[in-house]
């Protein structure tokens, strides 16, 4: 009712809305121009109040390229949100993330903060024109578990796992990105409604309870499926509004050209309570470390037919050199037999 009594008010005053948004017009950070020590050369992305520059500083004899994030528009919200990722960044220190480089504030009290510029592609981008082997997929889902695990251990929850937040640089190495919308874990810090990309998003983001390491691996295993799958979770609901009740309410389809093991894995990352799912990154990067080394992996509730076939996998070459040496000794004592029956 509050809404439409709004837009009833629009439409009795045309060009009321237009009046209202010309104060807080977006920033234009055009080419060239600086903020603080640095030289915008172009926009990279936009995305809810947020806009990422692409910038560079020349230090002494040397240029850093940067890439600089602020406020499109200045909103208390968004600044305490752009404060908190400045703080969040600013403790964690990683291979897969880019370096935190400068941060400042603008003329109005904006903040601002510099990481060091990751030459590389989308995560989804790099994949379909790479077309890499489910090896690779797998090693490069492990390296974002590490960072992960680095930033959980400094108790830093992501909470915005998706391709887009992930970088694939020339060297096959996964850079994680925007902390936007992360967090400090503990439980009185973490609760929040907002911030969630609905495909990618654990139930309890949905329901906007408080988060836990168990979200990130919820975002970590939609990740994955994507990645090892080619296919978004629940990619087949167009509405949004069906594809959050299906968040909430359904299994996701997982690929039957997976092996048993790693829809295991999928699985077990994917479930609806936090509880049931792996307790932590560390937890679901093992699984994946046993699936690499053949080894039995703690998702699949196997018995001893399901180990001994594991093992035997595992040593297949010296289990058939000795079925090997078993025959070939089996049929030189028949060919002893045999003559020495004929020569009774």
């Amino acid at each position: 009712a509050e809404v439409r009594r709004l837009l009833g008010a629009l439409a009795r005053h045309p060009g009321l809305d237009d009046a209202l948004c010309a104060p807080a017009l977006e920033r234009d950070y055009r080419p060239g121009s600086r903020i603080g020590d640095w030289v915008v050369d172009g926009t990279l992305g936009r995305g809810g109040q947020g806009v990422v520059l692409r910038t560079h500083r020349i230090v002494g004899e040397f240029r850093q390229d940067g890439a600089l994030k602020t406020l499109g528009t200045p909103d208390p919200e968004g600044t305490r949100r752009l404060l908190r990722e400045r703080q969040l960044l600013a403790g964690l220190s990683h291979p897969g993330l880019p370096a935190l480089l400068d941060g400042g504030v603008l003329e109005d009290g904006t903040p601002w903060f510099v990481q060091a510029y990751v030459e590389g592609e989308r995560l989804d981008t790099w994949a379909t024109r790479t077309s890499p082997d489910l090896a690779t997929r797998i090693a490069l889902l492990r390296q974002l578990a590490a960072v992960l695990i680095h930033a959980h251990g400094r108790l830093v929850l992501h909470r915005d796992l998706k391709p887009g937040n992930v970088l694939v640089d020339g060297n096959n190495r996964a850079v994680l990105l925007d902390f936007g919308v992360a967090s400090w874990l503990p439980a009185s810090q973490t609760r929040t409604q907002a911030g969630y990309t609905p495909a990618y998003a654990a139930p309890e983001q949905i329901r906007g309870e408080r988060g836990s390491a168990a979200t990130d691996v919820y975002g970590l295993g939609a990740l994955a499926l994507e990645l090892l799958g080619d296919r978004r979770p629940f990619a087949e609901y167009s509405d949004t509004a069906a594809q959050l009740r299906a968040v909430l309410e359904q299994p996701p389809l997982l690929p039957a050209a997976l092996d048993a093991d790693l829809r295991a894995i999928l699985g077990k990352a994917l479930r609806k309570e936090p509880e049931a799912r792996y307790q932590s990154v560390a937890a679901l990067d093992a699984d994946f470390a046993r699936w690499q080394g053949g080894l039995p992996v703690e998702a699949r509730a196997g018995g001893r037919r399901y180990r001994f076939g594991k093992w035997l996998r595992r040593h297949r070459l010296p289990v058939a050199a000795a079925l090997a040496v078993v025959l070939a000794l089996s049929l030189g004592l028949a060919v002893a037999l045999q003559q020495r029956e004929q020569a009774r």
